[in-house]
């Protein structure tokens, strides 16, 4: 999970700060508005990370998020087709609507139900998996180092 936020971040500054100048310069008559683009990005960490949480909940052979899954994912193409059709939000309609409803649940309760079973919090799940990717790292260079010396 925290590498998935760290490669998540990373990704999304180096596009904002780079991708989209790039596009821009490749093709002018295309346009990035970079405030879309990262509430989009945003919207596609947490849905990405509820997924997540997902998986692991149904390696436990427990689908307790089918329902959910199906229930705001419907309620989402339903307000979503609502507010473009009748009024009009366009691309801002296309991403906030979606997001708000995922939010509403499932974008929070799944990650809680992994929490409580690994005990810990969202905060601690990430300052643990920093931590583990940290020392991965550490060691894979330090051994690299280590062999080269030799």
């Amino acid at each position: 999970m925290a590498c998935t936020l760290h490669l998540s971040f990373l990704g999304i500054v180096v596009f904002a700060l780079v991708g989209i100048p790039v596009v821009q310069l490749l093709r002018s008559d295309f346009i990035i508005e970079r405030s879309a683009f990262l509430v989009m990005a945003f919207s596609m960490y947490l849905l990405g990370r509820h997924r997540s949480s997902a998986c692991f909940i149904a390696t436990m052979n427990k689908l307790p998020y089918t329902f959910s899954f199906i229930f705001f994912g419907s309620i989402s193409l339903g307000v979503t087709y609502i507010g473009l059709a009748h009024f009009h939000l366009g691309l801002w309609g296309l991403i906030l609507i979606p997001l708000a409803v995922q939010s509403v649940y499932n974008n929070w309760k799944w990650n809680q139900v992994v929490n409580r079973y690994l005990k810990t919090t969202e905060i601690g799940l990430m300052k643990s998996g920093t931590a583990d990717l940290i020392r991965i790292v550490r060691d894979r260079i330090w051994k690299k180092e280590k062999i080269n010396s030799i």
